[in-house]
């Protein structure tokens, strides 16, 4: 599947990448179509979903298994005190997030990022954001080269520190294959750690990484929408990035939600392809 990317156009075409709750419980042939519109697109959503969080789990293990990370497995996402032992992540607080992939730090960053709201901000906040990484990585090529292959040459290092982790992994910001096309996107500002490069390269670096923040903040590039109960969406965490705007504290806004392994994602996508391939697809 060739990535098609998206801007903030994508907003008013939802139902492009939308498959309903039941069809992917009881066929093989949506479970694959919401794998293709995700390899496609970088995020689909699959809609009426009980509002239930055992439910949600099993939509998600139909599709594939979870991945556990420090997190857990399958979690929910509320407003947690400073003093809970597991808030160890900006996630658990109220206030707004830029757009960022996840699990930067990890050696094996999350393949798919997934959300379902089971009650939103009773106020009216918590809006959400999408950035296809993709999109902004083409923009940044377009308008300034030179930005785009600092980023693409030079890994960034991401740390997580807490009282019982201590993270740290490399990637790059802009990820090619051999063919140099693009296959991934690491970025968040948040977690990024101490760089080491000469101090001539340095500067050539955070001048690059100024022109891709810029251009992920483009508005042009920003899908905000509001996640309503019942749509789950699935998110390519190496593509696309994820936010929200900030939310009341007490407003109940209630998440649930897990991530996938990128091998788990392509290989059930590709189990399922030959299955179509070949007919078998029930």
């Amino acid at each position: 599947v060739e990535p098609c990317t998206f801007g903030s156009e994508m907003k008013d075409k939802f139902s492009v990448v939308s498959t309903p709750y039941q069809q992917v419980m009881s066929s093989e042939a949506a479970m694959l179509e919401v794998l293709a519109n995700t390899r496609k697109h970088g995020f689909a959503f699959m809609t009426g979903t009980p509002l239930d969080k055992d439910l949600t789990q099993q939509l998600i293990e139909r599709i594939a298994p979870i991945q556990h990370t420090i997190y857990g497995g399958f979690w929910e996402t509320v407003v947690k005190s400073r003093d809970e032992a597991d808030n160890i992540d900006s996630a658990y607080s109220s206030v707004a997030l830029p757009a960022h992939t996840d699990g930067n730090y990890f050696v094996d960053p999350p393949g798919l990022q997934i959300f379902h709201c089971l009650q939103p901000d009773a106020k009216g906040g918590g809006e959400s954001l999408l950035v296809d990484g993709f999109r902004v990585a083409e923009n940044v090529k377009r308008r300034d080269l030179a930005a785009f292959e600092m980023l693409a040459r030079h890994k960034v290092t991401y740390q997580h520190l807490d009282g019982t982790h201590h993270l740290r992994a490399k990637h790059h910001t802009i990820g090619l294959d051999g063919g140099g096309r693009l296959e991934s996107i690491h970025f968040n500002n948040l977690d990024r750690d101490t760089l080491l490069l000469p101090l001539d390269q340095t500067e050539q670096f955070y001048d690059a990484w100024r022109v891709f923040s810029k251009e992920v903040q483009n508005p042009s590039n920003e899908v905000w929408y509001k996640l309503t109960p019942g749509d789950v969406v699935i998110i390519d965490n190496c593509r696309v990035m994820h936010g929200r705007s900030a939310f009341d504290i007490g407003s109940g806004r209630r998440l649930v939600g897990c991530y996938v392994s990128t091998q788990d994602f392509h290989g059930r996508y590709r189990v399922l392809k030959a299955k179509k391939d070949a007919g078998t697809l029930s």
